[in-house]
């Protein structure tokens, strides 16, 4: 298996996920030229069969793993938007002003104006990634333990409690059902808890 992987990592694949080049679909044998595409001949199990892949590849990752990867993608994010907005700005303060319209759009350069929208963007995503990645994390890192001190301290408690209310409410309703309601309910004292 090892050498497997080392090999698909050497080949430029994703280790662990098998391309099988063999297969055929429908729509790999027309032509694209000249002919239209039957959306009827192609069935689609190309597409569950990668996708039950990378689902079977991707439920073997850990909360950590996909949390140190929406941190990492953040960064790349981050790192992004703040040279495409350095950028951006530098175009903006690069035109020319002073000459009219005519200056204008002799000194605008519309790829690295475009540049301040896209940092922006790119920013926006980083602190979605960053927001993702503190959710992962920290859920993973302290809810098990919260769960269970919210079970210790409440539900066990409250279950106690109601343990018996419960019980007598079955009572009654198997009584009502069964259709003798003759006897008298049966109360059940509950303990006081300090």
């Amino acid at each position: 298996m090892a050498s497997e992987v080392e090999s698909q990592a050497v080949q430029g694949q994703t280790p662990g996920l098998t391309t099988d080049t063999s297969r055929s679909s429908a729509v790999e044998e027309q032509d694209f030229a000249g002919s239209a595409i039957d959306p009827e001949a192609n069935d689609g199990s190309v597409f569950f069969e990668v996708a039950n892949q990378v689902g079977s590849e991707l439920s073997t990752l850990s909360p950590y793993d996909v949390a140190g990867g929406m941190r990492q993608l953040g960064g790349q994010f981050k790192e992004k938007g703040r040279k495409n907005l350095a950028d951006g700005t530098q175009a903006l303060r690069a035109l020319d002003w002073q000459h009219g319209w005519a200056g204008l759009r002799e000194s605008a350069e519309a790829t690295e104006l475009l540049k301040v929208p896209a940092g922006a963007v790119q920013l926006f995503l980083a602190a979605i990634l960053f927001g993702l990645f503190y959710a992962i994390f920290y859920t993973a890192k302290f809810g098990p333990a919260a769960v269970e001190k919210i079970n210790e301290k409440i539900v066990k408690p409250l279950s106690e409690r109601t343990a018996p209310l419960i019980a007598q409410g079955r009572e009654k309703l198997l009584s009502l059902a069964s259709g003798s309601s003759a006897e008298p309910p049966v109360v059940v004292e509950q303990e006081e808890t300090p």
